[in-house]
């Protein structure tokens, strides 16, 4: 599986109750369009000294799907999302093939 995590802080004066509520009634729900998705996993942090608020982590088959979910239209309104994309800040993306450890 390739995997995306992506990682950010709320700007600041942003209300964290309702940065929480466009994220889970509007963003949430077009990320999970995103064409090839296999998988969504979302976090927060906890504790004064978080260096993020939050974390989402987007599994795709291989590189080439991500890239395809990314430039579909859905994808597309998932980057662009207005609500979302005005009330964060520090983002960061990270990529990574993921091979689970059996246990």
């Amino acid at each position: 599986m390739f995997k995306v995590i992506s990682l950010w802080n709320l700007k600041p004066g942003v209300s964290p109750e309702e940065a929480e509520k466009q994220y889970y009634e509007v963003h949430v729900p077009i990320a999970k369009k995103i064409p090839g998705l296999r998988k969504y996993t979302i976090a927060k942090a906890r504790g004064k000294d978080r260096p993020y608020y939050r974390l989402a982590e987007r599994y795709f088959d291989d590189k080439d799907a991500l890239n395809a979910g990314f430039a579909s239209r859905e994808g597309k309104a998932t980057i662009e999302d207005p609500g979302f994309v005005s009330r964060i800040q520090d983002r960061l993306l990270l990529y990574f093939d993921e091979e689970e450890v059996k246990l």
